[in-house]
């Protein structure tokens, strides 16, 4: 058998991996584009996604929302899907975890082996969550004083002041007020926690309409691990 040209082994060295890259990312596109459809999201997803899709259709026609999940899909100001605040903040780092995420929720799939689970109280990525809490809710954390303390002092609202997002000082907030922002230039300190949204506002958990969805018998654990990791306030908040 005649050898092939080297040339040709050159060409095929280099255009095997640029059809892995442009496949690869016709893949990504490809999913971006579909994950905009909670019937596609669905589709590869056991029973406990598939009753949050049914909530949520039910909040979509004008139903009681039975979390907070299907609350927001009750929010007539914006068309909200299951990807809105599973995609992170959007931008490109974001995005490329969201599709990881989704490739690694479809071999689960294929493997049978999903959480039953039906009231989740946890994320495989919380900080990608929460990066989508904060795209809406961003006014709510960082308003200046004690009383918003267990949001503004989040390193949530401190990355969003850093970012540009300007700090609400409420009016009849007293001079010299305990917390109200932690330097002269009205932006606070970065406190290192690994308390979050979710730590007390949890998405798929039924039970908790009655107090805007907040989670109380989280909120004293929460304050209480935040306390420990900046060794700030008290400690032993929580039984």
């Amino acid at each position: 058998m005649k050898p092939r040209p080297r040339g040709f082994l050159r060409l095929l060295l280099v255009a095997l991996p640029a059809i892995a890259l442009l496949g690869g990312g016709f893949g990504a596109y490809t999913s971006l584009v579909l994950e905009e459809s909670d019937e596609f999201c669905i589709s590869c997803h056991r029973p406990p996604e598939q009753a949050y899709f049914d909530r949520a259709r039910q909040a979509k026609d004008g139903g009681a929302p039975a979390d907070l999940s299907s609350l927001h899909m009750n929010t007539r100001e914006m068309a909200f899907n299951c990807i809105a605040c599973h995609r992170g903040a959007s931008r490109i780092g974001d995005r490329i975890l969201s599709v990881m995420l989704g490739a690694r929720d479809t071999l689960i799939h294929f493997a049978g082996a999903g959480d039953p689970a039906l009231e989740k109280r946890s994320a495989a990525l919380p900080d990608l969550i929460d990066r989508s809490c904060v795209k809406c809710h961003v006014d709510a954390i960082v308003v200046a004083g004690f009383e918003n303390h267990f949001h503004v002092k989040l390193p949530a609202a401190w990355q969003a002041i850093q970012s540009g997002v300007t700090p609400v000082v409420p009016p009849d907030l007293p001079p010299g007020s305990p917390d109200p922002l932690a330097d002269s230039q009205g932006k606070p300190e970065l406190l290192e926690t690994t308390v979050n949204c979710l730590s007390c506002h949890i998405a798929h958990v039924t039970g908790f309409e009655s107090v805007n969805y907040l989670d109380e018998s989280a909120t004293l654990p929460a304050c209480d691990a935040c306390h420990v990791e900046t060794d700030r306030g008290p400690k032993g908040l929580a039984p």
